[in-house]
């Protein structure tokens, strides 16, 4: 099967800006800064199958970002974004932007898609949000990302718009339509309430909101000695959870778990099943891992292990797409997942990176890596590829029959130019 991926990505925060406005005296000023990406690349299953399928994709994606504040008493941010391009369903969730971000808690109001055969784009805001500031309390309102999990890979607490593990671009934080109060309680902790607007699909799209499909979730952190903890609880879409992180260090390691249990309405009309067909409402996700980082070079290398209760256990991936609910949903289907990631620099200018998961029950993975070159100060040019493995399909009765999570994923490789202006 054939993919060609291109990407133009954006680091925002690494661009000086094309404009800037301060008022006179000072007290209110605008930052306009943007980024083009343009991504291209090829993908080919590494074996013959029955279902053999060559396509080739790029993409093309422009941000324009506007961020300012008046007299430190209210800042704000706007990111537009318009994305189009060639995107073949290989891709699965490791070639992501803007346009094919699908949430349960982003009002297709604020953002158009455009899905023809293989193509994808659109345009609309990824973020659009203000920001109120007093001495020891904030309030902010509109399209902004949320997000409490301390993970690399596998990101259980990351409730809204999550990636993937998969994902080759995490750059950008997809923001969600919410408002959030933040208030600090002490020099090293803080509590949250977040409440994001959720909507019910339709059929004639017009997507109203729903209160079934809102959060509210309360966040609350501290550090006590070396440890830092967390709590995190409330209202997800149709369902209700509970949970935390928690991490210190050992040394030159940073030990670190975070995960939550959770439990579904009973009035939902799409619930998941487990492995035997029956209806499962009660469920669990824990995450736990190691990092370490140092060295000469910069040098980072982490390890994880996740477990979810929800997940499949055996071969029977007929089950596979009932158990995600929504979109916001822990992104892999199965039951237990390992994986690695490094990250190091081979030259001031050149950063090495890889990463490597696998589906622990029946054994499939991923493994990547990429290489990053810094072209000036404006500009980064990245390179890489995906490698899957596991048991491939088979065909009994002319329908095939799906024995592992990764198996049957193309071999890609891509490359991606990033220009910040």
């Amino acid at each position: 099967m054939g993919l060609l991926v291109l990407v133009f990505a954006l680091l925002p925060m690494r661009a000086k800006g094309f404009a800037k406005a301060i008022g006179e005296d000072g007290r209110f000023f605008v930052d306009l800064n943007g980024a083009l990406r343009l991504n291209t690349g090829y993908s080919q299953t590494l074996r013959e199958t029955r279902y053999r399928i060559q396509q080739g994709a790029n993409m093309s994606v422009v941000r324009l970002i506007a961020t300012g504040g008046i007299a430190n008493k209210l800042d704000f941010e706007l990111d537009v974004f318009g994305a189009m391009g060639t995107m073949p369903a290989a891709a699965n969730d490791a070639i992501t932007n803007a346009s094919l971000t699908v949430s349960t808690y982003r009002h297709p109001w604020l953002d158009h898609s455009v899905h023809q055969g293989s193509t994808a784009g659109g345009y609309g805001l990824d973020r659009a949000f203000m920001r109120f500031n007093g001495s020891r309390a904030s309030l902010a309102l509109g399209r902004m990302p949320i997000n409490y999990t301390i993970a690399g890979l596998f990101a259980v607490n990351d409730f809204f718009a999550p990636f993937s593990a998969s994902s080759i671009n995490t750059v950008y934080k997809p923001g969600v339509d919410a408002a959030k109060l933040a208030i600090e309680t002490g020099n090293l902790s803080n509590i949250e309430v977040a409440a994001v607007l959720g909507h019910s699909p339709s059929a004639d799209h017009s997507d109203e909101p729903s209160f079934q499909e809102s959060a509210m979730l309360l966040h609350a952190r501290t550090a006590i000695g070396p440890l830092d903890m967390s709590f995190t609880g409330g209202r997800l879409a149709a369902q209700w959870i509970a949970g935390g992180a928690l991490q210190g260090d050992a040394g030159p390691i940073t030990l670190y778990t975070e995960g939550h249990g959770g439990i579904r309405d009973k009035t939902i009309g799409m619930l998941p099943l487990d492995d035997q067909g029956r209806i499962d409402r009660k469920y669990m996700q824990v995450v736990t891992g190691a990092r370490w980082m140092g060295g000469a070079r910069n040098t980072s290398i982490s390890m994880e292990y996740a477990y979810l209760s929800n997940g499949v256990s055996t071969h029977q991936y007929l089950y596979m797409m009932q158990r995600r609910v929504y979109a916001d949903e822990f992104p892999h289907p199965g039951r237990q997942y390992a994986g690695i990631a490094f990250g190091t620099e081979l030259h001031p200018l050149v950063q090495l990176g890889g990463v490597g998961m696998m589906n622990v029950v029946d054994t499939s993975g991923l493994t990547s890596v990429s290489l990053a070159v810094s072209i000036g100060d404006n500009a980064e040019w990245v390179t890489g590829a995906l490698l899957p493995f596991g048991k491939r399909a088979t065909v009994r009765k002319n329908a095939p029959v799906i024995r592992s999570e990764f198996g049957d994923m193309p071999f890609t490789a891509y490359t991606e130019l990033r220009y910040y202006f």
